[in-house]
């Protein structure tokens, strides 16, 4: 195709929006259909994902998917696309620690680690929740919650600030912060009411420690057995696994122990040859 691309056989939009391009072929990734589910609970900017994605279908795109189950979703969302719906997962890391350990920037020897975006689909509710059991169980433990958050929230300000003494806010990390935290948590908790892939459960695991994730989206497929999964949105069965974990090191171990070797089942090298496969599929189909 010519015209403002220049000459392409194929257009990749990473993020929901492809734009109009007649004259070669396009793929959508679609990591979510959680604006489509839960609309009210996203940024209004991404309320036009689904039909933006809807559009891109009509016009004939393929459509990259993180995961099975999300690929399953765009299959029961728009039959049509079933066919050039592909599934190549992403990877971890890599991970390079930085100078300062992880059990120095949360200012004590156990933590239980949050990494991620601070909105509703996080479940950080129910995380807090859940915490004040586990500090009364734990003595001395601190939950540390990285990451930036999407916009404020009232009714989480007001569930932290109950807990606020064994909590540690620290917002968006480093690069090298973000490995030395993951290394030396106790264990990681991700409490998503939806996820497309997770990443962090991936790079929780290629960090050997034990991962507690909700039963939700694709975090039990990316996990595939080496983490220890809970319903989401129940504080009372992420606190008894938490709690357990903590104060279990044979159970913490062997959980951990699993944790690498699943992580290097995914790699960015078969990312990369998986996604090169699906433009020539979409070139050819074109």
């Amino acid at each position: 195709g010519i015209g403002w691309t220049g000459p392409v056989d194929v257009i990749h939009a990473t993020n929901y929006v492809a734009p109009p391009f007649r004259r070669g072929a396009t793929v959508v990734s679609v990591h979510d259909l959680y604006a489509l589910h839960h609309p009210e609970l996203v940024a209004s900017a991404s309320r036009h994902y689904p039909a933006l994605v809807r559009r891109a279908v009509s016009r004939g795109a393929w459509v990259h998917a993180l995961s099975h189950v999300v690929a399953d979703e765009i299959a029961d969302w728009l039959p049509e696309v079933k066919d050039r719906v592909v599934v190549v997962p992403l990877a971890a890391g890599p991970l390079v620690p930085g100078e300062r350990r992880g059990t120095e920037i949360a200012g004590c020897d156990t933590y239980v680690l949050f990494l991620g975006t601070i909105e509703p689909r996080k479940g950080l509710s129910t995380l807090i929740e859940a915490w004040t059991e586990i500090e009364l169980n734990v003595p001395g433990c601190r939950l540390v919650i990285a990451g930036e958050a999407a916009r404020p929230s009232t009714d989480l300000a007001t569930a932290l600030a109950r807990v606020r003494e064994s909590v540690v806010l620290l917002g968006r990390v480093s690069d090298g912060d973000r490995a030395s935290l993951l290394r030396d948590a106790s264990v990681f908790c991700i409490t998503s009411l939806d996820e497309g892939f997770g990443i962090p459960v991936l790079e929780a695991m290629a960090s050997s420690t034990a991962v507690v994730a909700t039963r939700a989206g694709a975090l039990a497929e990316v996990a595939g057995g080496a983490a220890q999964l809970v319903a989401p949105g129940d504080p009372q069965a992420l606190a008894h696994e938490v709690i357990r974990l903590l104060t279990d090191d044979e159970a913490r171990s062997a959980l951990a122990g699993g944790g690498p070797a699943r992580a290097a089942a995914f790699s960015w090298d078969n990312t990369a040859s998986g996604m090169i496969d699906l433009y020539q599929r979409a070139n050819h189909d074109r």
